[in-house]
Parts: structure tokens; sequence; C-alpha cells
């Protein structure tokens, strides 16, 4: 079982590449533009995947790097999608999450 401090600590991680991402880029205009963004980032873990270990003692330093830049991407994508809901939709989608929670 994963800990809820390392959650916690890869959560803060997510967070504060997503805040660099903002401030870099910002939001994102479209959900074309941000799956764009998403997508080359999965590309980019998927070549770090696919790297020799041998060849590449960073590898899963780097992967680890990558694997957080698509989970700040996803995020940033669906934070783009929540600015484009109204409030009665984001409530729906609130209550859709509850009635899909595991």
């Amino acid at each position: 079982m994963v800990s809820q401090l390392k959650i916690v600590a890869v959560t803060h991680e997510v967070a504060m590449e997503l805040d660099r991402a903002v401030q870099t880029h910002g939001m994102g205009h479209s959900p074309h533009e941000s799956y764009a963004v998403l997508l080359e980032e999965v590309d980019e873990l998927w070549a770090e995947v696919k790297t020799n270990p041998r060849k590449n003692p960073m590898r899963n330093e780097h992967m680890r790097e990558e694997a957080i830049q698509v989970a700040a991407m996803a995020v940033k994508f669906v934070l783009m999608l929540d600015e484009a809901l109204t409030p009665v939709n984001i409530s729906g989608v609130t209550q859709g999450m509850r009635h899909h929670q595991v």
C-alpha cells in the first residue's frame, strides 16, 4: 500500500510542475491544444521507457520526471475544461465523480 505521505509528496511535485507550466505557457486554449501537449509529454515518457537502462543509468529518474509532467498536463487539461463548464455542469460532474468512486 502506498503511504499517504508519499501520495501528498508526489501530488505536490505535480502541482509545482503544473504551476511552472501555467506560468510559462498559460492554461491552454482548446481541448485540441491541451491534448497535443499531453500527447507530447506521453511521447517523451515513452521515449524514456524504451531506452536501454545499461546505456542510460538515469533512466528511472528521467521516466519519473516525464511521468510528473504527464500528470501535470492531465490536471491542466481538466482545469482548462472546468473553466469552460458552468457552475451547473461542474456540480453535475462532481455528482458523477461521487457515483464512480471506488
